[in-house]
């Protein structure tokens, strides 16, 4: 049996919280795999760790030999939900950010602009919810660098995951995968268009897409996207 078919038979222990769904894995480990046909190490973006963030380690330390082949950057605003990195998860760079946010106008416009501005943001008061609004990680200077393979877009909840391109809209090239997790997500009428505004920031083709009406259910559930940057 090959690593990953290993790896595939082996996805229940990924079923804790509310995290990616069985087929997404699978999709995952079929890109990771032909990508690491052409390159010797990819570098994973994520932002939302938790067990999404233990299936890249895993990855890792079934495949590496002398060396490393993920290199990961996680991002996470919650202790209690997130992957807890132990001294020998030497391939992951775990960012615990608190949650800032904007108002619907300075959303709009930096979505428009393409143009990021951390002046129109402040620290989030209220408790984080299902369906925030305009609310994303407090990135630092230096927190995102250089080009990145795959790009994991799972938190946090609420339509400011959009604001993640703002951040990552220069680090992608020719190839690079960017997954989107419950693409499909709105409030009521209120959708969030994740999907849009990423065909907004990037020239990108739709490479899967997967929908499923079993809510909660791990094995089938999951509503998610791979798109592809063209150039």
């Amino acid at each position: 049996m090959s690593l990953s078919l290993f790896l595939k038979d082996n996805l229940h222990k990924y079923n804790i919280g509310a995290g990616l769904n069985k087929p997404t894995y699978f999709k995952l480990i079929d890109i990771i795999d032909k990508k690491l046909k052409d390159k010797n190490k990819l570098r994973i973006l994520e932002f939302g760790s938790g067990m999404s963030t233990k299936f890249f380690i895993d990855y890792n330390n079934l495949y590496k030999k002398d060396e490393d082949i993920l290199e990961i950057t996680s991002f996470d605003n919650d202790l209690e939900w997130c992957y807890k990195k132990n001294e020998n998860d030497k391939c992951l760079n775990l960012h615990i950010r608190e949650l800032i946010e904007c108002n619907e106008t300075d959303f709009n416009e930096q979505m428009e602009t393409k143009n990021l501005n951390k002046k129109v943001f402040s620290i989030r008061k209220t408790p984080p919810t299902w369906r925030q609004r305009n609310c994303f990680y407090n990135i630092q200077e230096n927190d995102i660098h250089g080009k990145y393979d795959i790009v994991i877009l799972d938190g946090p909840n609420g339509n400011g995951r959009n604001i993640s391109y703002l951040h990552f809209k220069e680090n992608l090239e020719k190839g690079s995968i960017i997954l989107i997790d419950d693409f499909n997500s709105c409030d009521n009428d209120f959708k969030y268009n994740f999907v849009e505004y990423a065909n907004h920031f990037f020239n990108l083709e739709e490479i899967y897409t997967y929908i499923s009406s079993k809510i909660g259910h791990y094995e089938e559930g999951g509503n998610f996207c791979f798109l592809k940057v063209v150039d």
